[in-house]
């Protein structure tokens, strides 16, 4: 008779077993300090991933500063917090934490965005996951209110520069501030390019942002997220430069855009949490950078005061499910078949606390995606580990998608691209081996592709000849050692590079103008075009040079041309010394070069 009763017995165990259960107790030190950002990321280059937490309490006013914190996975998804030895001492309120590898040499540092007046902070990697906060010699001395930070190569040079959120003097109210970007040199020495590479935005309740294509041209635009104003798309025209693009209305309630490809067509979409006041939902892509709100994609789920949203593969199916941390509910899983996100109540236990940040990741090592969350603002302030113990391990090789090249490739340096999406979407490196290997010309080659923001990875081929057969293959291993190789690439390239231009100021009205075009060599016939010029009204010619290189700047709005000798490299650079141009001028300027190859430069914009 006992046998008879205990198998419906287990059997009603199982059925109302969660998926994710709650394994803090025996897994995290226990803690009681507000935590803002959670990310898991392998700091010590040890194979698993440790979990670094950004501290300081306070959302719509500073209260009382922390100290960020690390734990350090044992290799089976035990932590042990070993901030005293790995962290700089700093008391602040960091809310986003970005683990990048900004200096290239294969280790992840860390960006710290903090808020309340506080200076942005670049802590660097000795390799072995010790940190030294390396600020003042590789960042601009500032003071942002940030909520957010992104890295991603926005211009194509193979380094990561970095976006903040900057709200201005206040979070939640005032005139709002303008997002920041700031430029790489190539070892992890930053330049703010804020006036000269993005549109002027008064944007205020900044609490998020993000690189992403929008448009599928391998490039990374922006989202600015506003919690009560209209959030911001940014388009890069492919060199670094921003114009604003469009996004559908919103109301207040949003905290977070995270995105990701929910409905497996090939493009980004984006996951909310909150679209619609407290109601998630999902900005639908079509293709080219062009969205649509949709709440009816997200089916049964509670609207409340939610934080944050995670995307990846929970249930072993192949697209992308999503997890809600939740303030005033439990942990929200969200099951995505064909693009519509269901509630199940089943996937994590009824425990509520002030989720204010969460994470899909394998903390364990068995091959399926846990959650981690930071918990502030309510409660106890004990963050959490949820282990997935009835998931999937992932088998699956990531999706490969590579930049197709032809005929009318420029020769030089080539960048090859390309686009790597796997079982969860991850703000900072994803751990990913991808490289590509083939011949130039005969001769083979075999070249490392690295992340460089989202979902894409860039290498540079240099000193391809004109006209030189390239032929080559993209290979992408993620994490779980699952491979996907690309479909064969060829192509001789026989146009001439684009032609590049820079103008750069260096403070006190200096300024350097670059003009570059290997099509060009020692040419001297080029036009500096200008769009749009602003500056105190009546102000007349303002500088100028000889008579084989000259700038004038004046309104009404004429640049007449900018004429000069280009070196045999098809490079000119002219120098600007203090006081050339005033303080409160803006020039938006294309260079245009003459002759047999006519081509026209990037956009650039400076404010002076």
């Amino acid at each position: 008779m006992r046998r008879r009763l205990l198998f419906p017995l287990l059997l009603a165990g199982l059925l109302h077993a969660q998926q994710f259960t709650d394994q803090t107790a025996t897994r995290l030190p226990a803690q009681a300090i507000w935590s803002e950002e959670v990310d898991a990321v392998d700091v010590d280059g040890d194979g698993d991933l440790d979990l670094i937490y950004g501290k300081g309490d306070g959302f719509s006013a500073a209260s009382t500063a922390r100290q960020n914190t690390i734990l350090i996975n044992n290799g089976s998804g035990f932590f042990t917090d070993e901030t005293a030895t790995r962290f700089p001492v700093l008391l602040g309120h960091t809310k986003d934490i970005d683990a990048v590898d900004v200096d290239r040499d294969g280790d992840v540092d860390l960006v710290l965005a903090n808020a309340w007046g506080q200076q942005p902070r670049l802590w660097i990697n000795n390799g072995a996951g010790f940190f030294t906060d390396a600020t003042a010699t590789r960042f601009p001395a500032l003071t942002l209110l940030s909520f957010g930070t992104a890295a991603g190569d926005v211009d194509g040079d193979g380094d990561l520069d970095l976006l903040f959120c900057d709200s201005g003097a206040t979070q939640f109210s005032g005139s709002g501030g303008q997002p920041r970007l700031f430029l790489n040199d190539g070892t992890g020495v930053f330049t703010q390019a804020t006036a000269a590479r993005l549109p002027p935005i008064a944007l205020f309740a900044q609490v998020d942002c993000d690189f992403l294509d929008v448009d599928g041209d391998f490039d990374l635009d922006a989202t600015v997220t506003s919690r009560d104003g209209q959030s911001v798309l940014l388009i890069n025209d492919g060199f670094g430069t921003f114009t604003s693009g469009s996004l559908p209305p919103e109301g207040t309630g949003t905290y977070e855009f995270e995105p990701g490809d929910v409905d497996a067509d090939g493009d980004v979409d984006i996951f909310v949490v909150g679209v619609s006041g407290l109601s998630e939902g999902v900005l639908l892509n079509n293709g080219s950078g062009t969205f649509t709100a949709s709440t009816a994609a997200v089916v049964g789920n509670t609207s409340s005061d939610d934080n944050d949203a995670s995307l990846g593969d929970i249930d072993g199916d192949g697209d992308l499910d999503a997890v809600v941390g939740a303030i005033s509910t439990a942990e929200r899983g969200l099951v995505n078949a064909s693009g519509v996100f269901t509630y199940q109540s089943s996937l994590f236990p009824t425990l509520v606390d002030s989720s204010m940040d969460g994470e899909l990741a394998d903390i364990d090592g068995d091959g399926d995606l846990d959650y981690v969350s930071a918990v502030g603002e309510s409660g106890a302030f004990q963050n959490r580990v949820y282990i997935n113990t009835t998931g999937t391990p992932d088998t699956r090789p990531p999706l490969l998608r590579v930049a197709l090249y032809g005929s009318g490739t420029p020769f030089g340096d080539i960048p090859i691209r390309c686009v790597v999406r796997d079982a969860v979407v991850t703000e900072g490196d994803p751990g990913y081996t991808v490289s590509a290997s083939g011949t130039v010309g005969g001769t083979p080659f075999t070249l490392p592709l690295r992340w460089s923001g989202s979902d894409h990875f860039l290498g540079m081929l240099t000193s391809v000849p004109q006209g030189a057969p390239v032929v080559f293959t993209v290979t992408a291993t993620d994490r779980r050692g699952n491979v996907v190789v690309g479909a064969p690439v060829a192509f001789s390239p026989t146009a001439f590079p684009p032609p590049r231009l820079a103008i750069t100021p260096q403070g006190g009205g200096a300024f350097t103008v670059v003009l570059g075009s290997a099509a060009h060599p020692f040419a001297e016939e080029l036009l500096f075009v200008s769009t749009a010029v602003s500056g105190p009204a009546g102000a007349g010619p303002l500088l100028g040079l000889g008579s084989d290189a000259w700038f004038v700047v004046s309104l009404p709005p004429v640049l007449p041309p900018l004429h000069a000798y280009l070196d045999a490299a098809g490079q000119q650079t002219t120098v600007f010394g203090p006081g050339s141009v005033p303080v409160g001028f803006t020039i938006d300027a294309r260079a245009v070069f003459l002759g047999p190859n006519p081509a026209m430069t990037n956009l650039v914009r400076v404010t002076f």
